[in-house]
């Protein structure tokens, strides 16, 4: 992995090169810049395949009118190497980088067909004068860009834009509400404005004074009467088949490379395929917390260590929350308010001593419908029945009941007739009215409807798990997810790899039955059935964990501090209802309502505004 960035139509050499370096951590092997007289490209390389100087980047063609600055690995890169050898080409380097360079010198923008990998990166054409940016086909790789005028500028991070003299920092305050409610921003926008992320499956086209962007792959969603794989036997086959080459593929590596284990079943399934494509023990990394059983995973991945005799490390979540958080908020670079993103980070640092590179279980909840408002969302059909009088009588009462957050939120989801409705009420941390007491209406007098618009828009094919999981893979594991795993991955200069998010892979997963993925009384079950041939009943039977943080708990102490100096940060902003804000919290800690997410959202969002907002007004 690596970090790029450039610009067109602009040249100032100065600032390509303090673009570059803010990216340093990205890679720290090497660094590069090639400037042309339209357009400028810079890298930053972290050493993965062919280690030598031939993969120095940017990286230009024989005749120095193609060049290319590239973040990601492209597994199938040898087969396309031959390919690209019966056509006469020659190569310097062992790099996939090259072999990228040339598929775009023989096949334009139809070369990122032929890729299967994770990648992100910019092609300079001097002889057609354009600019091309690509994506890979989940999003797993980060690109930013930003427009001002007839000028382009791009980067991995949007640290990197922040060097550009032209570039004024502003809060997006028309997707505040959003992160509130979602706790992250859907792309193509960002918190900051002007500010876009080039969406997954899509390429960038710059030329002259016009910018177009289009779309390469899409997930397929098949009516279920049109699915011909109606056999568990033979979709457990084919899907081992199918997960077993990825993970073989995306072992390549010229560096020391292990995996992220937890003990769930996702990891444990990549582990244990790992062991069977390889001769040596796999390194594996886990994270324990000293804050009850709940929380600790521990014990499971012990477990699965010793069945496959794997090299294991472990770490215990050391009490020194108030700081990580404004470190890791930092290295976000939009504010994500996943909690997660503070054990993978240390995670992450502790890896990276005795590998570069490591395999995770991302992605599998969002392919077999690992989450529970998969199920929950089966109780609707019962519940539709239920008369409108003692539906009405529910709604009344869970909000004086119920003072689990969990539970409110899935017996007041069931009331709404709509299944878009539904989704917003079972994936948010907050309703749209506590939202709308939040957010300051003088700063922000609009709000913005984009995800209802976006969720109206969307052409179902019936509605059916397969509709909703192909929206949670573009957006909530995009956006979220996925850049929470690559930025506290890369900021301690680790690889991560995601097996489960090999294209072909997904695009299998959705030919599958969705019975055979979620039951009103069970999830991932094809991906389970996969597992009882591979890992002991207990992993992969046992409950969704997670890594959970104990986060109620944390706000009425470790982080009740720190969250009365987030307050009052916010209110300096201007931008919240500063009483609503004490309201909540104050609710918090005496235990009457659980806002523990949102109040994480606003923490974040307060480090977030301190170093991005602030210190550059």
């Amino acid at each position: 992995m690596c970090g790029i960035t450039g610009f067109y139509n602009y040249h100032n050499p100065d600032t390509l090169r303090k673009m570059t370096n803010a990216l340093g951590h990205r890679g720290p092997d090497d660094s590069g810049y090639e400037m042309f007289p339209s357009a400028s490209l810079g890298h930053r390389r972290l050493s993965i395949i062919d280690l030598s100087v031939l993969g120095h980047q940017p990286m230009c063609d024989e005749s120095r009118t193609i060049c290319i600055t590239y973040n990601g690995e492209v597994y199938n890169f040898l087969e396309k190497k031959r390919l690209l050898e019966s056509k006469g080409y020659r190569f310097r380097s062992q790099t996939d980088t090259e072999v990228v360079l040339y598929l775009y010198k023989e096949f334009g923008f139809d070369c990122v067909k032929h890729l299967k990998g994770i990648f992100a990166f910019a092609i300079w054409d001097e002889r057609l004068q354009q600019l091309f940016l690509a994506r890979d086909h989940l999003g797993v790789k980060p690109l930013y860009y930003w427009k001002n005028g007839t000028s382009l500028f791009f980067a991995s991070e949007i640290k990197a834009l922040l060097h550009i003299p032209e570039f004024r920092v502003t809060v997006n305050t028309d997707v505040l509400p959003q992160y509130l409610s979602m706790q992250y921003v859907q792309g193509p926008k960002t918190m900051l404005e002007g500010v876009l992320r080039l969406q997954a499956a899509h390429y960038l086209v710059a030329k002259g004074t016009q910018v177009r962007i289009d779309r390469y792959w899409d997930v397929k969603v098949i009516p279920e009467e049109e699915k011909t794989i109606n056999s568990v036997e033979v979709a457990r086959e084919q899907l081992g088949v199918h997960l077993k080459e990825s993970v073989r593929s995306q072992m390549i590596s010229d560096v020391p490379l292990g995996a992220f284990l937890s003990g769930g079943v996702d990891s444990s399934v990549i582990v244990a395929m790992m062991s069977q494509c390889s001769t040596q023990p796999i390194k594996t990394f886990s994270i324990g917390f000293d804050v009850g059983r709940g929380y600790d995973e521990r014990p499971y991945s012990d477990m699965v260590c010793k069945q496959f005799n794997c090299d294991h490390h472990s770490i215990v979540l050391q009490p020194r929350i108030a700081e990580l958080l404004a470190e890791v908020a930092c290295h976000m670079d939009e504010p994500i308010a996943d909690p997660a993103m503070i054990p993978t980070y240390l995670l992450s640092e502790f890896a990276r001593k005795e590998v570069t590179v490591v395999l995770t279980g991302e992605g599998a909840d969002e392919l077999f419908g690992g989450y529970k408002q998969y199920r929950m969302d089966k109780l609707y059909n019962m519940y539709s029945l239920v008369p409108q009088p003692l539906k009405r009588a529910f709604r009344d009462f869970i909000p004086r009941r119920w003072k689990d957050k969990r539970v409110e939120n899935a017996l007041t989801t069931l009331m709404f007739d709509e299944s878009p409705a539904r989704w917003l009420s079972w994936s948010s941390i907050a309703n749209n009215a506590i939202v709308n007491e939040i957010v300051n209406d003088e700063v922000v007098p609009h709000r913005d409807d984009s995800l209802k618009t976006l969720l109206q828009s969307q052409q179902f094919v019936d509605s059916t798990l397969d509709d909703w999981l192909k929206f949670d893979i573009k957006y909530w594991l995009a956006d979220d997810l996925l850049m929470k795993v690559d930025k506290t991955s890369m900021a301690h200069s680790l690889e991560a790899r995601v097996p489960y998010l090999d294209h072909e892979l997904v695009e299998f997963c959705f030919q599958l039955p969705t019975r055979f993925k979620v039951t009103l009384f069970d999830s991932k079950r094809i991906l389970k059935s996969l597992a009882g041939n591979l890992l002991p009943p207990v992993i992969y039977r046992r409950r969704k964990h997670g890594f959970n943080l104990p986060l109620h708990e944390w706000f009425k102490n470790e982080l009740s501090d720190l969250t009365t100096d987030a307050i009052a940060d916010l209110r300096s902003s201007h931008l919240f209802n500063s009483q609503v804000i004490d309201r909540l919290f104050k609710e918090h800690k005496e235990g009457y309502k659980d806002h523990s997410r949102l109040l994480f959202a606003l923490v974040i969002f307060s480090y977030w505004h301190r170093h991005f907002i602030e210190k550059r007004a």
